[in-house]
């Protein structure tokens, strides 16, 4: 994982799109963001192992799950994994992303198994920006307001979906060597998915599937 494969995912997120926006508010956003990324790589390299570790962990209590139901033939063959990065766990400050199997049905699959993935460890560089942000803008741009800040947090937050992305594709791959997927009845051509919920979904997995840019386009129910 490093800066340019993030660089490359965020270019499918569109940012910045602020009414009356400024040149300088997005200079200091682009400032900002290179900046917390810069501490975030020298982090991460300290921290890698504990937050796989943590990862799988999350995963296993998935497949557990899955298992379980499957089990108790209330659950069919899996065919997609999904990670959600929700805004809703933007906003409320939790980072709370969800993780969730479906059948062939994906969002008709009513049938749920998920767990919850803390990326704590990442969007802390996140609420860090956005406060510096909210304090820069306040000092320039004389209509900053409370509509003005939501709107850069909901703006800002599709730079680290895009890193959330990259952490994931690196991670996901982990997770075909389980014991514990072994047992999972699933398709032959199960696939991960990432987005957001009930957007369109970026195929993350299997690998020969991604284009040029890191990944396609899952069309949503």
């Amino acid at each position: 994982m490093n800066l340019e494969q993030v660089r490359n995912q965020y270019q499918r997120y569109p940012m910045f799109q602020l009414e009356n926006s400024e040149e300088f508010l997005t200079t200091i956003i682009e400032e900002q963001f290179k900046d917390s990324m810069n501490a975030f790589f020298i982090d991460y390299k300290k921290t890698k192992q504990v937050h796989r570790a943590e990862f799988l962990r999350v995963i296993e209590n998935l497949l557990q799950k899955g298992i379980k139901k499957q089990e108790a033939g209330k659950k069919g063959k899996i065919a997609y994994i999904c990670i959600f990065f929700l805004e809703s766990a933007v906003m409320t400050g939790s980072y709370q992303m969800q993780i969730q199997m479906y059948d062939k049905n994906l969002y008709f699959d009513r049938n749920e198994v998920s767990s919850r993935w803390d990326t704590s460890f990442i969007m802390k560089y996140y609420e860090k920006d956005i406060e510096e942000l909210d304090k820069k803008a306040k000092k320039r741009i004389y209509y900053w307001r409370y509509k003005e800040y939501q709107k850069m947090k909901l703006e800002y937050a599709k730079a680290y979906k895009a890193i959330v992305e990259v952490y994931g594709m690196e991670l996901i791959r982990e997770l075909f060597e389980l014991e514990l997927y072994k047992k999972l009845e699933r398709e032959e051509d199960i696939k991960v998915l990432y987005g957001g919920y009930l957007e369109k979904l970026h195929t993350i997995y299997p690998m020969e599937m991604l284009n040029e840019t890191g990944g396609r386009t899952c069309s949503t129910f």
